[in-house]
């Protein structure tokens, strides 16, 4: 068993249970720092889940979008200087989940994508899993 602090919770989560509930999903990576794109990869490979991207332009991020299925978007708010607004945007309305990765607090964000999904930069990789699994539906 693990032990997951998090503010205001402490509980008990068995890791296996946290992967074995996204084993086999498509996960479209859109972050534009290296070895955070490398450690996110690893992460969501340790929950056996397939990897696209990353991708580390707002274009490139709507390109693979459009072309691959995916069952969950992670998307770093701020690719090279340009916001990810229109690939959200998209996904929305394709009904398409994604957690949002940013450094930004949520009074930074538009007032739409507040209450979305979203891990702080940086990561701690339970609670990243645990927003995947929020957005998915299964928590």
């Amino acid at each position: 068993m693990k032990l997951i602090v998090t503010p205001g919770r402490l509980f008990q989560q068995d890791p296996r249970a946290i992967s074995s509930d996204l084993a086999g999903l498509t996960i479209l990576v859109a972050e534009d720092e290296f070895l955070l794109a490398a450690q996110i990869e690893d992460e969501l490979r340790s929950a056996s889940c397939s990897v696209l991207g990353p991708c580390t332009s707002v274009a490139q991020a709507l390109q693979t979008s459009r072309a691959q299925r995916f069952d969950l978007a992670l998307l770093d708010i701020n690719l090279r200087g340009e916001m990810i607004y229109p690939v959200i945007d998209e996904l929305r309305s394709r009904r398409v989940p994604f957690v949002l990765l940013s450094g930004y607090s949520a009074v930074n964000l538009p007032e739409r994508l507040r209450d979305m999904p979203r891990v702080a930069k940086p990561h701690d990789p339970a609670m990243l899993l645990r927003e995947m699994r929020r957005a998915l539906g299964k928590i």
